[in-house]
């Protein structure tokens, strides 16, 4: 079957003989992103996290003035948590950021605390996950 946008049919729920939601963009990444994906991410009226299926917990935020960076979300101690990512991180960087992030969680580590307190420090490059050490990827 042919896939052109107004020309191939739409999907129906066989059962139910109803037609399915179409599949946004950021949802059809079934690998996950790329770099080119993440760069054709539009901004949109409110701010929005779309999830990386390529990597578990890592999150492309779009601001509405289109500025693109990313966030790692776990939970620490029972609580929620969020790890910026600084800008000028590439998707490879960030997914090994992400993952590095993690281990520090398994491990019993709060990276957003480390984060935090390396830059009350004035130390300025934001520690291991400031935009200074990722240049290094």
């Amino acid at each position: 079957m042919f896939c052109y946008p107004g020309v191939t049919p739409r999907a129906v729920d066989v059962v139910n003989s109803v037609p399915l939601p179409r599949v946004t963009p950021e949802a059809n990444m079934a690998i996950g992103f790329t770099d080119i994906a993440i760069r054709n991410l539009k901004a949109g009226d409110v701010r929005r996290e779309i999830p990386d299926r390529g990597c578990a917990g890592l999150y492309v935020v779009v601001q509405p003035s289109g500025k693109k960076s990313f966030a790692v979300r776990y939970r620490h101690n029972g609580k929620p948590r969020k790890l910026t990512l600084k800008a000028g991180v590439t998707l490879k960087a960030a997914r090994k950021l992400a993952g590095d992030a993690l281990l520090g969680v398994e491990q019993g580590r709060d990276p957003a605390e480390a984060q935090k307190r390396d830059a009350s420090q004035g130390n300025g490059n934001r520690g291991q996950y400031g935009a200074g050490a990722l240049r290094e990827l």
